[in-house]
């Protein structure tokens, strides 16, 4: 804890029995190519940024010799992070199972922005400014289960977004700004049985094209969403009449009564 300045390329290299790496509350003003990995049998590292760090940007030379890598958390500073990721930055990572990033400046989630990453399951990307998700983004990851990227600004979502993504059992777009949806952005998810949408400005929910797309789908929350609980109350029978099995939907029109507009 509490680093500043450089880390070089050999101020870990000695840590050879090391798997598990945590570099927190730092003030960083530079990583070196090769300095995260120095030591190859690294499994799991984190770094938490602190308030005085000037880091720029993490690129794909940070993350070289780190193809053992299965977990990686990248936290940058809250409320006024200027740090960001190269797009392919993690894409030697071919073994990397788990990946969090939060508070980081990621305007655009660019195609191939996680290039490679076909062995991930866990994604997260909270509070990272994403104004647009590039179609094709998701493409390489084809075992993922988990994709999460919540509090963001973006409004909509491209078509066949998901395509790729046909293992992906749960997937939360929580509290961002969508709008207007098709509900055709979500072909391709023959297994998720979690949808997380709630605290959008969703005014449509088609329940045809969400059990066709989610014929899986068991939990919806869709909280918060500009939609009274008798509309809700209407569709949440229309989905479960379509998809043949119980869902539990969940709308929530006052935050200090939380069990209101749960139909199952």
């Amino acid at each position: 804890m509490g680093v500043w300045g450089n880390l070089y390329s050999d101020s870990l290299s000695k840590l050879d029995q090391v798997t598990d790496l945590k570099i927190l509350a730092n003030n960083l003003s530079e990583i070196d190519s090769g300095a995260i990995c120095a030591n190859p049998s690294l499994k799991k590292f984190e770094l938490v940024l602190g308030p005085e760090t000037s880091l720029q940007k993490l690129t794909k030379s940070h993350f070289h010799n780190c193809q053992n890598l299965e977990e990686v958390s990248i936290v940058g500073i809250y409320k006024n992070s200027s740090t960001s990721i190269e797009k392919g930055a993690f894409e030697d990572l071919t073994n990397l199972k788990n990946l969090n990033l939060a508070n980081l400046e990621i305007p655009h989630l660019t195609h191939n922005f996680f290039k490679n990453l076909n062995s991930l399951t866990h994604l997260s990307v909270r509070k990272c400014g994403i104004e647009k998700l590039e179609s094709g983004v998701f493409d390489d990851l084809k075992n993922i289960e988990e994709i999460a990227i919540f509090f963001n600004k973006f409004t909509t979502l491209p078509e066949n977004l998901f395509k790729n993504n046909g293992k992906a059992k749960r997937v939360v777009l929580f509290s961002n700004n969508i709008t207007d949806l098709t509900w055709d952005e979500f072909a391709g998810l023959d297994s998720v049985t979690d949808l997380l949408i709630g605290r959008n400005s969703v005014a449509h929910f088609d329940a045809g094209k969400i059990a066709k797309h989610m014929p899986q789908l068991r939990e919806l929350n869709m909280e918060l969403n500009p939609i009274s609980c008798e509309e809700i109350e209407q569709f949440a029978k229309e989905l479960t009449s379509k998809l043949n099995h119980t869902v539990k939907v969940t709308h929530m029109s006052d935050p200090s009564a939380p069990n209101s507009c749960i139909y199952q």
